[in-house]
């Protein structure tokens, strides 16, 4: 007796060995990148950290606290948006302690990004 099932041709999934190359290189690139910005999001973490609670021992031990809480802030500010914005506003009541102190800023409010747009590029020509 013949069996059907014999004679019909076995049909492969598409997971063996039907796929793109390039697909496949794709997909390890995207795991290798994703594996690396982790690792990197990780790392930058606990060097921010120990930065940071460095500068908090420092402010009742000797050294130079302050400096190196904002050290630690701008090392996590490289990743974390929290710390950008905890940053940001840290700068702010820094530069508002410091005024009222001196009666002079310190710190500029403007960051790279809003000097740009309120001056016109240096390096073009004016306007007659």
């Amino acid at each position: 007796m013949n069996n059907p099932a014999k004679d019909e041709p076995k049909h492969q999934s598409s997971d063996d060995g039907d796929q793109d190359p390039r697909r496949s290189r794709s997909h390890h690139r995207s795991v290798r990148l994703w594996f690396w910005s982790r690792a990197r999001k990780i790392v930058v973490a606990v060097i921010g950290t120990t930065v940071l609670l460095a500068g908090l021992a420092m402010l009742l031990l000797p050294g130079p606290g302050w400096a190196a809480i904002f050290a630690g802030l701008a090392i996590l500010a490289s990743e974390f948006v929290w710390a950008r914005w905890v940053l940001k506003h840290a700068r702010a009541k820094f530069n508002q302690a410091w005024e009222m102190a001196t009666g002079s800023k310190l710190l500029s409010e403007e960051t790279e990004d809003d000097k740009s747009e309120s001056h016109p590029s240096r390096t073009s020509a004016p306007t007659p």
